[in-house]
């Protein structure tokens, strides 16, 4: 658990290094003023996720693969979250209670959560400015989940092949959630079902820049709209599949 500021960075550069987290991962807490996590390198792996109570439901063990960032800020400009587990929210990162999470550089890459494979944001945001959220696999939001009025910026970072056996392959936006895109990819992300690329019920995606190419599902291959606003001034959308 982190109360003020930690950096993590790779002290061998250009080598195989790698710190394993432990079962509860990193815990970015914002109870108080300030507190932030910084990666800059090296490679968070191996957590299996923080336990976590909503006021209605205990979570045990079950959110945050390798990072839990409660209200805080946690910001990433190199090195992996890689191989990291969540039986239920964001196996890679899981943010909460306007909580901020900002991506400059680096990987979250082959992490499993049910709902959210590489991230899960409940009334939080996250901002990609660049890196990529690659291979992750889910249920529910392959790539990020987004839920509760969260909010996703991403200006020029990829998301891709990404899988979720339900809805939304890159990306879900759920229940007053909003994405603008503004350049960047969401490419070769697979739904078994809605969304290949983006699925969003009752939110908000405003497309003004940036590929959506080469995604994949059985209905709305780039993206599926439910109940939801869907809007494009910019950008492209091409060689999607819906089956």
């Amino acid at each position: 658990e982190v109360y003020g500021t930690l950096t993590v960075t790779d002290s061998l550069p250009g080598s195989s290094h790698v710190g394993f987290v432990n079962s509860d991962g990193v815990w970015v807490s914002g109870s108080g003023e300030g507190e932030t996590v910084s990666v800059s390198g090296g490679i968070l792996t191996g957590g299996t996720g923080t336990s976590y109570y909503d006021g209605d439901n205990y979570y045990d063990d079950a959110c945050g693969g390798a990072v839990f960032v409660d209200g805080g800020r946690f910001t990433m400009n190199g090195g992996s979250i890689v191989g990291n587990y969540s039986s239920y929210y964001g196996g890679g990162i899981f943010a909460v209670n306007d909580a901020n999470v900002s991506i400059s550089g680096g990987k979250l890459m082959y992490n499993y959560g049910d709902y959210g494979g590489g991230v899960y944001l409940d009334g939080s945001g996250l901002d990609l400015f660049a890196g990529s959220i690659t291979d992750n696999t889910s249920s529910y939001g392959g790539g990020v989940y987004a839920y509760n009025n969260a909010y996703f910026y991403n200006k020029k970072g990829s998301i891709s092949d990404n899988y979720a056996s339900d809805y939304g392959g890159g990306i879900y936006l759920y229940e007053g959630s909003k994405l603008k895109m503004v350049g960047g990819t969401v490419s070769g992300n697979y739904s078994s079902y809605y969304g290949g690329g983006v699925y969003l019920y009752e939110s908000t995606f405003d497309l003004r820049g940036g590929l959506m190419s080469e995604n994949e599902a059985y209905y709305g291959g780039g993206v599926y709209a439910d109940e939801s606003t869907f809007s494009m001034s910019g950008g492209t959308i091409s060689n999607n599949l819906a089956s």
